[in-house]
């Protein structure tokens, strides 16, 4: 008998009152005022990213620090030139090494080099270059590529007065202007010293960014301490014409290094396809019902499928728009017969109907 009269109230209302998709407000960040909990509903929405690869470089394992590294992205760099200094050695570096015969002629000096090998008191005005064949001044620079020339310019500047301290062991590289016979190169220095020190005094020859002495002497001075000039000959000097020379390149292993930087989409959702959830950043969304009745059943909950009263009791809750805080509540006594309790649902459910029809009616007028 109870299910029968359960089935007869539900009947009774689905042919007065059709369930419609529920109508809502837009979403919004505020929790809405004086609108009843069972119509609210909220939707916790995310930020969500893509990452992006930043700051993309190729280096050597040795520098990749705290970068992201894709191994099977690697490429060589260009081989390096030719060295007889040994390369630093690093896992990935490739070293070649060759070895080769060089020549040269007496022709070939291309470059004087005078060295303070003891002095402590060298000073220096100025080493004047002269060509014997033609008896003429020779014109020189100061090599950068060999020493600080900055420092030792004054050395050519045609002031034989001014002095200079020479430190020990320093090289003073002058580079001729082309290439000359070593008999007829002829050096002047002019110096102050005391004590009895010694000068090396080479004749060079620069090939692949090297130099090569082709004549050497040990010039032994005897002090001076007024003006002193020292004089170089090429009939003490020491000749080699033929060298051995081990050069060395190398090529090194690049791997693509990159930083990863995270692109957010704008705004909060609940999914992005293609894009990655941010657990740390969310909001909270609001939107309410904003229709003139809703049906719940019997524990309350708001009923969206006409279908789901053909089995169950289903209720008319009227929504007052101008004070939606005031429901009007169906409470269902527990204390009564069943028999009592479901006809005490059938005229609650035909009142709401009634009032209903009534708010259209006034509508219309």
């Amino acid at each position: 008998m109870r299910k029968i009269f359960k089935l007869i109230v539900s009947l009774l209302l689905l042919l007065c009152v059709k369930i419609n998709a529920l109508t809502y407000s837009q979403w919004s960040e505020d929790y809405p005022k004086r609108v009843n909990e069972i119509l609210i509903e909220k939707e916790e929405r995310y930020k969500w990213f893509i990452k992006k690869d930043i700051n993309e470089e190729y280096l050597i394992k040795e520098s990749f620090g705290d970068k992201y590294i894709d191994y099977s992205d690697y490429k060589y760099t260009p081989l390096s030139e030719k060295s007889m200094v040994y390369p630093e050695i690093y896992e990935d570096r490739i070293i070649y090494e060759e070895t080769i015969s060089l020549s040269f002629s007496e022709d070939d000096v291309t470059h004087v080099i005078i060295n303070n090998l003891d002095s402590e008191n060298l000073y220096i005005s100025e080493i004047s270059v002269f060509n014997l064949s033609t008896e003429t001044p020779m014109s020189y620079t100061l090599d950068s590529n060999y020493i600080k020339s900055e420092l030792l310019n004054f050395v050519n500047d045609g002031n034989v007065r001014e002095y200079k301290k020479i430190p020990k062991r320093t090289d003073i590289v002058l580079s001729l202007n082309g290439k000359y016979n070593y008999k007829d190169i002829y050096v002047l220095v002019n110096y102050k010293e005391e004590q009895i020190f010694r000068l090396s005094y080479k004749l060079s020859s620069e090939k692949d960014s090297s130099l090569y002495t082709l004549y050497n002497h040990i010039y032994v001075t005897r002090g001076c301490s007024n003006i002193c000039v020292a004089r170089f000959d090429y009939e003490k000097l020491t000749e080699t014409l033929d060298f051995e020379t081990t050069y060395y390149t190398f090529k090194d292993k690049l791997y693509r290094t990159y930083d990863l930087a995270k692109e957010y989409k704008e705004g909060y959702y609940t999914f992005v396809d293609g894009y990655t959830k941010d657990d740390m950043l969310s909001k909270t969304f609001y939107r309410y019902i904003t229709d003139e009745y809703i049906i719940v059943d019997d524990k309350g909950n708001i009923v969206t499928n006409n279908d789901y009263c053909v089995k169950n009791i289903c209720f008319i809750v009227y929504i007052d728009q101008e004070d939606e805080e005031n429901l009007i509540q169906v409470d269902i006594p527990q204390t009564y017969d069943p028999f009592f309790k479901n006809i005490l649902l059938l005229f609650t459910i035909c009142i709401f109907l009634i009032i209903i029809y009534l708010k259209k009616i006034k509508k219309m007028s």
